[in-house]
């Protein structure tokens, strides 16, 4: 797999996503998209880390690297705890929404992934995907159409980032998958 190559199957331009991550969809088929993710703790900055679900159930395959997946469970609380639900578009000046103001954060399941394997994550999983790698590289399809906003739960102590607030130009999200995949080949 090279830059030349996949500039040829994607449909949209990449981007940089806050979780540490350059996205690019690409043609599979005539109607079919999957995605790429391009994880780099060289050359991406992970501004943000929460716990989170997705608004689609989708399976991955880890292409390069390896990676864990943590999935947790929360519960919504009376008492005052360190988390906080939330919800959000992740739209230019727009606050979250507080869905729980306290809940208990509980990991329950941590899944090591290695290149070649795969792993599917539920649209009502919470989980966070810490790359092992200094570079992973995953191929995702989606296989449940969008169900809800996505939710996050935050410690209330860091202040909320989104995910899409510091967005990179097309040509370095290129040149960053370029160096990723050449790092990977060594």
């Amino acid at each position: 797999m090279n830059v030349d190559y996949l500039k040829k199957i994607s449909v949209e331009d990449p981007y940089y996503h806050g979780l540490g991550m350059i996205k690019l969809r690409v043609r599979h088929t005539q109607n079919k998209f999957y995605n790429y993710h391009f994880f780099s703790n060289k050359y991406l900055e992970q501004i943000c880390d929460d716990v989170h679900n997705h608004l689609y159930s989708f399976k991955s395959k880890l292409v390069q690297g390896t990676a864990i997946n943590e999935y947790y469970k929360y519960t919504p609380v009376d008492h005052e705890t360190e988390w906080v639900l939330e919800m959000t578009d992740c739209l230019e000046g727009q606050v979250p929404e507080v869905i729980h103001e306290n809940v208990e954060l509980e990991l329950i399941e941590k899944i090591q992934t290695n290149e070649g394997e795969g792993y599917h994550c539920d649209k009502d999983d919470f989980h966070r995907f810490v790359p092992v790698s200094d570079h992973v590289v995953t191929y995702s399809q989606h296989y449940t159409e969008d169900g809800h906003r996505g939710l996050f739960v935050r410690n209330k102590s860091i202040p909320f980032v989104c995910a899409f607030s510091e967005p990179k130009q097309k040509e370095n999200c290129w040149e960053i998958i370029d160096s990723i995949l050449k790092e990977n080949d060594k």
